[in-house]
């Protein structure tokens, strides 16, 4: 698996940090593998990116579900860029459960129908959305969000499923892929959403 040792190679730093920027954000970057979890941050620091290159230490999952909710609970905004970064389904379902986030959060296996449910004007930025039954997840956003894009899915059990991956709520938001960003043949990368107004949706302008 890649492990990202600079801050360069991070999906943040490649996708997000100039629409921080262009709204008067500074981006510091954390290694939680080289660091560990930040014990104290300042007052200074308004939102937590999780960033989609993210793999968590096996042994440290729990830790990092219990930060995370606790910078919730102090009023941090948390975004979950790429993907929801746990492993453990038992962790994955009490981070999810403790953001308001329904359904399982697992990859839908077996998936031979996709379908378009709602897409906002935000999206189809650079690029339009779709539709793929690849990394399709069984997770729904918070009753109470703004949802920018809903797919629907039936599985070969005739099973239906929702996927929310991109949603700005009260708590911060999510960017999930492969609905983010897309991978020209050349490897250059097209933004499906539009990231500008994602930032400016979920924390707004510094002031």
């Amino acid at each position: 698996e890649f492990l990202v040792k600079f801050p360069m190679d991070s999906g943040i730093a490649s996708f997000l940090q100039m629409p921080l920027g262009y709204y008067g954000y500074d981006v510091d970057y954390h290694n939680l593998w080289i660091d560990g979890l930040p014990r104290n941050l300042p007052e200074s620091y308004g939102v937590i990116i999780l960033d989609r290159e993210l793999v968590v230490p096996p042994t440290k999952e729990d830790q990092l579900a219990d930060w995370l909710i606790r910078q919730k609970e102090v009023g941090r905004k948390i975004v979950f860029f790429g993907k929801i970064p746990f492993e453990s389904d038992t962790v994955r379902q009490r981070v999810m459960k403790a953001f308001d986030m329904r359904g399982s959060g697992s990859a839908v296996e077996g998936i031979h129908q996709v379908s378009f449910k709602h897409q906002s004007p935000q999206t189809g930025f650079e690029t339009p959305n779709q539709l793929t039954p690849a990394d399709f997840h069984d997770l729904q956003a918070p009753t109470y969000s703004r949802i920018w894009l809903t797919l629907e899915a039936v599985n070969l059990k005739r099973e239906k499923f929702q996927y929310d991956p991109i949603f700005v709520t009260k708590w911060g938001g999510a960017l999930l892929d492969p609905h983010a960003t897309f991978m020209r043949p050349d490897e250059d990368q097209m933004w499906k959403v539009d990231p500008f107004a994602f930032i400016s949706a979920v924390i707004g302008p510094l002031a």
